[in-house]
Parts: structure tokens; sequence; C-alpha cells
């Protein structure tokens, strides 16, 4: 269990301050610019992308989600020979219709003003 201050963008490195008497949990990201006031708590599993005021709590993680059933369903897909992921985008779509046909599908390229 740890904290993690993410400073860099890629590009620049930015500040992390944590001031006096603060308690971070386990699991947290701090994601700099962000400032931490004197006093403050930390929930553990947080990320954190804006300034927490002294004495505050910050609690900033996503709601859990339970799907009552979903994790037999899948293994029992798995174990028919059934795939792991449905393809749901409009290439995957594309691909498996060519896949049948033995052709590519066709694609409208603009060039510039033009049409090709």
């Amino acid at each position: 269990a740890g904290t993690v201050t993410c400073n860099y963008d890629g590009i620049r490195k930015h500040r992390t301050i944590i001031e006096d008497d603060v308690f971070v949990g386990s699991d947290a990201l701090l994601i700099a610019p962000v400032t931490v006031g004197r006093g403050a708590l930390i929930a553990a599993g947080s990320t954190v992308t804006e300034d927490v005021p002294a004495n505050a709590l910050a609690i900033g993680r996503a709601s859990q989600v339970n799907r009552p059933g979903w994790a037999a369903k899948r293994r029992a897909r798995l174990l028919a020979g059934g795939k792991d992921d449905k393809p749901t985008s409009k290439k995957a779509d594309r691909l498996k219709s060519s896949k049948k046909t033995g052709r590519r599908a066709k694609r409208k390229t603009t060039v510039g003003k033009g049409k090709r």
C-alpha cells in the first residue's frame, strides 16, 4: 500500500504540496498540481485532482458496482467456447463483414476539399 504523487504530464513537472498533519490513505493518487491543506484526510483509494482545504476529507473514487451472476455467466460462456469480448465498434463490424464476404469493407476517404 502506498501513495503516488503524479507530477509529470509528459512535458512539465508540477508541484504537489502536502501540508503538516495530513493523513493520506493507502493507494491514493495525488495528481499535480495539487495542494493538500493542513490536517486534511485523503480517503484510501482516492484520486485527488483538486486542492483539498485544511481539515477537509477528500474522497475521489468511483462508486462500486456489483453485478450479481455476471462472473458465473462469463465463465459458462468461456467454457462453452465463446469469446471473452464481443466486438462493439463499427470497425470490428466492418472487419467481421469483410471476413464473411472475402472483401475489404469500403471506406470514404477525404483528401483536402475534394473526395476520392
